[in-house]
């Protein structure tokens, strides 16, 4: 038990951080965004790279197992905004992220963690994809190591205690050098779908500063990863598209044109500033407002700053000001304060 007393003198845990993402990871289909054990390789492939990813014994990793990466990224992150040191090698408490992800924290809950660590572990990935000025083309897992310290409660039964995890050189250096992250809404950890998932990555990447990002169907279908004909991918986006269960944004498809063989585009809506559609949410934010945060802070990405203030709040435990416009633009200022570009 030394060692895990040892461990846990340095355990990281998200407190009130927002949560951050990998923009490439965000852009392409590096994860399965299906249940069931994916066992052929995702192949992608456009002008600019080539990624192939191949599964491990217990298949590819999935957008589900993506979320120990996401936790991993947004501990880094704190921890460079507080300018204290980072390593590859993160430590941290198993229910911290488990809970953090919006996952339970059962013994089932346990055992899909572990099958996630295996997971990113043991699935590899090709890419011509630079990171931190340097471009690889040799295999690498998400995770070099983990280990697992298990503790013995009074009782006699064992416990995971602290996680030892060590990301990819390729992933680090993206984080830490490149500070290729965005902020996104822990809303996310709530879909259920994997290609709700998806999508929401896609829409959070592309929009940006937009309020509209369109691309053709079967662009999209590539760019989600699925193995599925544009006929049923057709019919899995409609089924997202009625659910209007992905934050911050909607979708629509029409054709191009009149002509009923037109291609089919998808267009994503970004609900930021408020829409009809968020009227409902006690976090949105007038036009006017979100104008006056966008005048004053051109350089800063104003969706970030209302996503790290609903995130504050909550993890307050606060109730929202009565003028939450004000406070709103209060915290933009404090934001921009604590966060120089």
């Amino acid at each position: 038990m030394k060692q895990a007393q040892q461990i846990d003198l340095f355990l990281g845990n998200i407190a009130d951080a927002s949560f951050k993402d990998d923009r490439v990871l965000m852009e392409f289909p590096f994860f399965s965004i299906q249940k069931q054990p994916k066992m052929t390789p995702i192949l992608f492939e456009d002008t600019r790279v080539q990624i192939k990813v191949e599964p491990g014994p217990k298949g590819i990793a999935t957008v589900w197992d993506k979320d120990i990466l996401i936790y991993l990224a947004t501990l880094l992150n704190d921890r460079i905004e507080k300018d204290l040191p980072v390593s590859r090698t993160i430590q941290f408490a198993a229910y911290d992220c488990l809970k953090s992800t919006g996952r339970g924290t059962g013994k089932r809950s346990y055992e899909l963690f572990l099958d996630a660590l295996f997971r990113l572990r043991s699935t590899n990935i090709v890419t011509t994809i630079a990171a931190g000025q340097q471009r690889e083309r040799r295999g690498f897992g998400w995770i070099e190591t983990w280990r697992v310290i298990e503790k013995e409660k009074a009782d006699g039964t064992r416990i995971m205690g602290a996680v030892e995890v060590t990301l990819n050189d390729w992933m680090f250096r993206a984080i830490t050098k490149d500070r290729r992250v965005l902020t996104i809404n822990p809303d996310y950890f709530e879909l259920k779908m994997g290609l709700e998932r998806r999508l929401y990555e896609l829409a959070r990447k592309h929009c940006g500063h937009q309020k509209n990002w369109s691309i053709s169907l079967s662009k999209l279908a590539n760019k989600c990863g699925t193995v599925r004909d544009l006929r049923k991918f057709r019919a899995d986006l409609r089924k997202v598209i009625s659910r209007e269960q992905i934050p911050d944004y909607q979708l629509f498809i029409k054709r191009e044109s009149q002509h009923r063989k037109s291609p089919e585009i998808v267009t994503f809506k970004s609900l930021f500033p408020r829409t009809k559609a968020s009227q409902n949410n006690p976090f949105s934010i007038e036009e006017t407002t979100w104008s006056q945060a966008q005048q004053r802070y051109p350089k800063y990405d104003i969706q970030t700053i209302q996503i790290a203030w609903k995130t504050w709040i909550q993890g307050q435990n606060q109730v929202i000001p009565q003028n939450k416009e004000q406070a709103f633009l209060a915290f933009c200022e404090k934001f921009v304060a604590n966060n120089p570009i």
